[in-house]
This record gives structure tokens, C-alpha cells and sequence, in this order.
């Protein structure tokens, strides 16, 4: 790679960064979709309550299986057409949502547009580290991680209103048009910025990956946050209806939640620029989340519950941009999809198997506490993982 000095940065790199962000937006948009439509589709379809919630899994599933093949395509043959293709499997998929007439067809479907959505990440990854310096990671990585909360945001908004005017299966439409009208965005404005040597070994960027030892335990340490972040945000709200909270309230914290998750992403991409070495960022986002999550689970006053909801959304937030930019400086620019790719599976597996675990846990002790220390739990052991990993040396 040539001389950090030597490289030549677009002027207009944060406008294309818009479009980035736009491209893994959409992927939580199909991906979040459903749950708002279920309870009428699910019926229409005759499918039960376990029909209807493993329609997400088989989302999660593909995008998971994806995210290291991903990776590699995006370093060996550019992220143009891994984007274009991405969002183009997302749209057909959704459209076709809006036609199926039987579970197994959703459920295909639902699994194809897992696979297709989490094609994007270790792509934007790239994009990321080809377009910013360095000592702008930091925001760069803030402002593409507020994909996920914008995408359950934004779902919840719009999915509403769109089965109003056109029912559940026009939203799916709808949503699948928005998604191939990115698709074209893509190809014709979408650049690469070099690839890999083709002439080297296909797999060599994902040897290099699995080889350092410092972007594994990054992702390790990314599994047990993601394990602590999406548990609470999956049982949080379950937790607020037992103890007699209404549905609109029970949402409301968990919106507050949502919005110190955004704000906590910010400040972190802000910090990890100006002021703190990211590895410092991350710990302390670890250290908090350990009394934090226990602290929420033992409150039953709305004011008090809304505070801590507010904290643990910006303590979790604050853990988002961190190991990116750490795993995305490591890797370098060369291999930096295909360690995107690694990373994000991993961290993947901690979104899947935490709330997984945490909900055996509640059925075994017929309690949530125990789930609250399992997310503390999660976040010390990945607060061991990340102790070991050196100062990142940045220009």
C-alpha cells in the first residue's frame, strides 16, 4: 500500500458517505419490516405465533451465513457490484413478499433476503476506510452504525402507513421498489476504489484475517457487546409488560432507549477522533454496561426507568464505532471488506445466541434477573477479550 501521505481523499467524500449509509440503511428496513405487519399477515397466512417469529430468524440466518463471503468478494472484485447485487436481491425478495400464499415461500424468502442484506456491511467497511483518513474513522463509522436503530426506527414509521393506503402486501412492494431504486443509485454512482491484486490467492485476504491476532479479539470482544446490546433490546420491552406496564409505555422507554443508542454512537465516533484511543472508548463502554443492565432490570418507576433506558442506550451506543475503526485500521485498506466480513459474523453470533440464551434463562427461572447478569456477564468477558489488544497507532 502506498504512503498514508500519498493517498488523495475526495472533497466530497461525507456526500458519497450519504449513500453508504442509504445502502445498509435499506438492509434494516426489509429486515425490520415484518415484525410491525405480523400480526395481520400471520393470520391472513394462518401461520402461529412460532411461524410468524421464525420469519426473522430466517433473516438472521442468512445474513449471518453471508457476512465473511461477503468480505471477500468485496476485496477481490470491488464493493460496486457486491452493493448493486445486495440491494437488488433485497427488492426482488420484498416484492415477492408481497405475493407469497404459504409459510415455506416466506420463509425462503425471508432467508434470501437475509443472505442479500448482509452482503452490504463489510462492503460499506471498505468504502469507509478507501474514503476517510484515518482521523476521521471515527464519525465515519458513527454515522453508518446508526443504520440499525434508524432502520427500526424508520420501519415502525413508515411500515404502518403504507399497509394504511395499500395493505401488507403493498408495503412489502413498496419497500422493495425503494430498495431496486437504490440499486440503480449504486451502479451508476457508485465507484469502486481498487481491489485486491487478482493475481494473488482468492482466499489470501481472509487467510490474513483469520491470522491476526488482534482483529479476533476485537470481533470476540464485538460478540459479547452485541450479545449484551441486542439482548437487552430484544427483552427489554417483554420485561417492562411484566411488570405491568401498558404496550405504549413499555415502547416509549424503549424508544428512549433507541435514542440514547444513536446519541452514544455520535459521541463515541466524535471521542474516538478528537480526544480517546478507541480501544479506551470501548472499555469504558464495557465497564458501564456491567452495573448498568442489572440496575435497569430491578427499577418499576416509569421516571427512573426512562433514565436508565437513556443511559444504557448511550452507554451501548457508545461501544458501536470503536472496534470497527480499530479492526478496520488493522486490517488495512486492501483487506478491509473481508475483515468487515469476519467481524461482522462474529459479532452476528453474539446478536443471535445472547437474546437465545437469556430467553431460556427467563423460562427456566421464570424471572428475568438472571437474563440481566447474563448481559453484564457478556460484557466482562468481553471486556477480557479487548484488554490484550494493542494502542492503535494512527496518523
Amino acid at each position: 500500500m502506498s504512503p498514508q501521505e500519498t493517498i488523495v481523499y475526495s472533497p466530497y467524500r461525507w456526500l458519497l458517505h450519504i449513500l453508504t449509509v442509504s445502502y445498509f440503511l435499506m438492509g434494516f428496513i426489509v429486515r425490520f419490516a415484518w415484525p410491525p405487519m405480523d400480526s395481520v399477515a400471520g393470520p391472513e397466512l394462518g401461520m402461529d405465533m412460532t411461524r410468524v417469529g421464525s420469519y426473522m430468524s430466517a433473516f438472521y440466518i442468512g445474513y449471518v451465513l453471508i457476512q465473511i463471503p461477503a468480505g471477500v468478494l468485496g476485496d477481490r472484485f470491488g464493493v460496486r457490484g457486491v452493493i448493486a447485487l445486495a440491494l437488488l436481491g433485497e427488492g426482488l425478495t420484498s416484492i415477492a413478499m408481497g405475493m407469497i400464499d404459504s409459510y415455506s415461500m416466506g420463509f425462503v424468502l425471508r432467508l434470501l433476503a437475509g443472505l442479500s442484506a448482509g452482503m452490504v456491511y463489510a462492503s460499506c467497511v471498505r468504502c469507509v476506510s478507501r474514503w476517510f483518513p484515518p482521523g476521521e474513522y471515527g464519525m465515519a463509522f458513527a454515522f453508518l452504525l446508526l443504520a440499525p436503530m434508524g432502520g427500526v426506527l424508520l420501519a415502525n414509521l413508515i411500515v404502518p402507513w403504507l399497509m394504511g393506503m395499500w395493505s401488507w402486501r403493498g408495503a412489502f412492494v413498496a419497500i422493495g421498489i425503494l430498495a431496486l431504486s437504490l440499486s440503480l443509485v449504486s451502479v451508476l454512482l457508485l465507484r469502486d476504489m481498487g481491489s485486491a491484486d487478482r493475481g494473488r490467492n482468492f482466499f489470501e485476504g481472509l487467510r490474513y484475517v483469520l491470522s491476526q491476532r488482534v482483529l479476533l479479539m476485537c470481533s470476540l470482544s464485538g460478540f459479547c457487546h452485541k450479545w449484551a446490546q441486542v439482548s437487552f433490546v430484544s427483552w427489554g420491552n417483554s420485561y417492562l409488560r411484566s411488570i405491568e406496564f401498558s404496550p405504549s409505555k413499555a415502547g416509549f422507554i424503549m424508544m428512549v432507549f433507541g435514542i440514547g443508542g444513536c446519541i452514544g454512537t455520535l459521541i463515541s465516533g466524535w471521542l474516538g477522533d478528537r480526544i480517546l484511543h478507541p480501544k479506551q472508548i470501548m472499555i469504558v463502554a464495557l465497564l458501564l454496561i456491567i452495573p448498568l443492565a442489572p440496575f435497569f432490570g430491578s427499577q418499576t418507576d416509569m421516571t427512573t426507568l426512562m433514565l436508565a433506558a437513556g443511559t444504557c442506550g448511550v452507554v451501548m451506543g457508545i461501544g458501536n464505532p470503536p472496534l470497527v475503526m480499530i479492526i478496520a485500521s488493522y486490517a488495512g485498506r486492501d483487506w478491509s471488506a473481508t475483515a468487515g466480513g469476519v467481524s461482522g459474523c462474529i459479532f452476528q453470533c453474539g446478536a443471535i445466541f445472547g437474546p437465545l440464551l437469556i430467553g431460556m434463562s427467563i423460562d427456566v427461572t421464570n424471572s428475568y434477573t438472571t437474563g440481566w447478569w447474563m448481559m453484564s456477564a457478556g460484557a466482562l468477558v468481553g471486556l477480557f477479550f479487548l484488554l490484550p489488544v494493542p494502542k492503535l497507532q494512527r496518523a
